[in-house]
């Protein structure tokens, strides 16, 4: 049977990343550790699929764009680590070695620079903070490029996201099916392409299932925990008693702040306010009461990347480019109230 990374980090007790890493003489991984995969690998006889692209070269470069930091934080590490799990045991499947690279600012002239003067076959670029306006500069790389976590329809590149809409969905009928009947939405007040997507399909979703938006349960608050923590403060100060049953968050790091914020002002949760939040992050397990999220495979958009950059890497240009969007689940923990037959 075919020797495979997880085979070989659950030997070596690590994360698959950490086997990716070090197979491909990436820093990140302490020599120590390094060396024992390494060892492992070749006992178990695994043998690095040999890629053939165009040019030779058996690199792709992972670019993390950081335009302003409201996303891409401390606060919102885990999805990225999650993300860099999928996109590195891809590659190592592939036999391509990754190159991380991190910009900060808005110049994506810099960007697709560092892209064209590299020898790399192609690049996967997490558009998480990027807009409309910066995906055009991206014509002149000379080489592939697939965006990740986020999605432009009217680009001419390969893209691969989340399902926001069914997600969303997910989460709001649950409500609905508990008994709520309104249902308040906590967005950031940074408008990212994921954000815009999950408050388009809240109100989709409302409209679909017989509720209608109420404009005074449309919280916007900072996309950092501390930052959402305050301006819910503010919020529940000017909302009082008049509060929906329940509130969507755009994602869980928000969800989490305004979870403290109502702990603090003694609105109780689930009891008076139910939470939903969206990413599934492991905090949310931990937090009081836990929390209940939407949780689309990180991982597995990741991976998706890798082989959807892999066959344009091949196959050039001559087919279709792909917009990939993967689907989430809903996992309940104790943030929603049954409201059914207790009113």
């Amino acid at each position: 049977m075919k020797t495979k990374l997880a085979d070989i980090a659950r030997t070596a007790n690590v994360s698959v990343s950490a086997v990716s890493l070090a197979l491909n003489n990436q820093p990140g991984v302490s020599r120590e550790i390094s060396e024992k995969i390494v060892r492992i690998a070749a006992d178990l006889g695994y043998k690095p699929q040999k890629n053939r692209t165009k040019g030779g070269s058996r690199t792709i470069q992972f670019i993390k764009v950081i335009k302003h930091g409201e996303i891409l934080n401390g606060d919102h590490q885990p999805f990225i680590a999650d993300y860099m799990d999928g996109i590195l045991s891809a590659s190592t499947i592939a036999g391509f070695s990754v190159e991380i690279v991190s910009f900060s600012g808005t110049d994506m002239g810099e960007v697709v620079q560092r892209i064209r003067s590299s020898r790399a076959a192609g690049a996967i670029v997490l558009a998480t903070e990027l807009d409309a306006s910066d995906i055009g500069a991206f014509e002149a790389t000379g080489c592939p490029v697939v965006f990740l976590d986020a999605c432009f329809e009217y680009y001419r590149f390969d893209f691969v996201d989340m399902n926001n809409t069914d997600s969303v969905y997910l989460a709001i009928r649950h409500l609905v099916e508990m008994g709520h009947k309104t249902i308040g939405f906590i967005q950031g007040r940074v408008r990212t392409p994921n954000f815009v997507a999950r408050e388009k399909a809240f109100i989709e979703c409302l409209a679909d299932l017989g509720l209608s938006l109420i404009p005074r349960y449309v919280v916007s608050v900072g996309s950092r925990f501390q930052t959402a923590c305050t301006d819910m403060h503010e919020a529940l100060d000017r909302l009082g008693a008049d509060l929906p049953t329940a509130f969507f968050c755009v994602n869980d790091t928000i969800a989490l702040g305004c979870l403290r914020a109502m702990n603090e002002k003694g609105v109780r949760v689930p009891e008076d306010v139910s939470i939903i939040g969206f990413d599934n992050l492991s905090a949310g397990e931990m937090s009081a009461p836990p929390l209940t999220s939407i949780n689309v495979s990180k991982q597995l958009i990741g991976r998706r990347a890798v082989m959807l950059l892999h066959e344009r890497i091949k196959n050039g240009t001559g087919f279709p480019v792909e917009k990939i969007r993967i689907s989430g689940e809903l996992v309940l923990r104790e943030s929603v109230r049954d409201r059914r037959n207790k009113e």
